[in-house]
This record gives C-alpha cells, structure tokens and sequence, in this order.
C-alpha cells in the first residue's frame, strides 16, 4: 500500500499493534487491530469481544467463572455460552482451558531446566490441581507436561498449527483483532 507522498507502507504503519506479554512464559501475542486509516466510527465492543478480553487477560486466574465471563460481555450465562459456541466452537469454560493450556505449552517449551517445574506452570496459568492439569494437558497435546518439558528448550513457540497450538487460539486473535463481522466469518471458515 502507497501512502499519499507515494512512499511504500509497512504492515506495522497500517495496523495500530498491540502486544500482550503472558504472565507466566513473558511471550508476546501480537495482535494487528483494525487498519488506521480505514478505521469505522467509535463503537463499543461487541459482547463476544468482551468476553474473549477478559479471557486473554485473566486466564491465570483460578477464580475466574461463568459467572464473571458472562458478565464481562453484559450478557446472561446461557448467552456467553451461545457467542463462545457461535464464534468460538466451544463453551466459555472449555475455551478458558484451552487458552490456559496453550499459555502452559509455551511455557514448557521455552522453560529453562531445572528452573521450571511443572508444578509452578500449573499454578501460574490457573490450575489449583496438578493432576488435573495434567489430565487437561495430555488430552489436548496428547503428551504429558512433563515430557513436554523434559525436552530440549527451544528459544521461542514453535507457533500455531494444528499440532503445536489450538485452532481456537486463532479465533481468539481474529476476534481481538478485526471487528466482529470480519472475526465472524474468519472464525465459521476455520475447523476444528
């Protein structure tokens, strides 16, 4: 894209960026939100917005429930789960688990041994039970935590593919990063 003195444009010069550090792993999620110069009118975010911020940001809470999730978006419980099942192919809780679990992964394959214990991971993206992380864990990557982490370390998330990540995790930044139309057919477009 050429700017009006016909100079080349960058991405990063026609997105505002916004970069969100995990509490537990410190990995950046980069989000390019909607184009400046085509920006719409000021407009709140949609409920489904809402929900998925809070989700993003909170994650590491163990209190964090239904409850709250469908207050964030100003809308009933039965209406979370709707939106979540709409726009996201699950209910707010399960995606909540997925969101923690994706934040755990990168955790273990980035740590640093002896230094990162499973244990520690666990508790940081929101678990109060171990065992029930790891039950989580190995059903969605199909290994234990702990043979993920007994791996060598890699310098950064080997990124989101079907193996490595949650299709989910897309949805999520398609939902933070255009507006909810656009996230809406991205999302229906997607498989999981």
């Amino acid at each position: 894209m050429r700017s009006q003195t016909g100079e080349q444009n960058t991405i990063a010069d026609q997105h505002e960026v916004a970069a969100n550090p995990c509490p537990v792993c410190g990995h950046h999620t980069i989000i390019l939100v909607q184009p400046v110069e085509d920006a719409e009118p000021e407009r709140g975010p949609t409920p489904i917005e809402q929900i998925v911020q809070l989700m993003a940001e909170d994650f590491a809470n163990p209190k964090l429930t239904l409850d709250d999730i469908a207050e964030a978006g100003g809308v009933s419980r039965r209406q979370a789960e709707l939106l979540c099942a709409r726009h996201l192919g699950r209910n707010p809780i399960a995606l909540l688990r997925t969101i923690r679990l994706f934040h755990a992964r990168n955790a273990l394959v980035i740590g640093q041994r002896p230094a990162t214990r499973v244990q520690h991971v666990a508790s940081g993206v929101g678990y109060r039970h171990q065992g029930r992380f790891a039950k989580h864990y190995a059903h969605e990557y199909g290994e234990p935590p702990s043979a993920t982490l007994a791996r060598k370390p890699v310098d950064s998330f080997p990124g989101l593919t079907d193996a490595d990540g949650p299709v989910v995790i897309t949805r999520i930044a398609a939902i933070l990063g255009r507006s909810s139309r656009a996230a809406t057919d991205s999302a229906s477009s997607l498989k999981r």
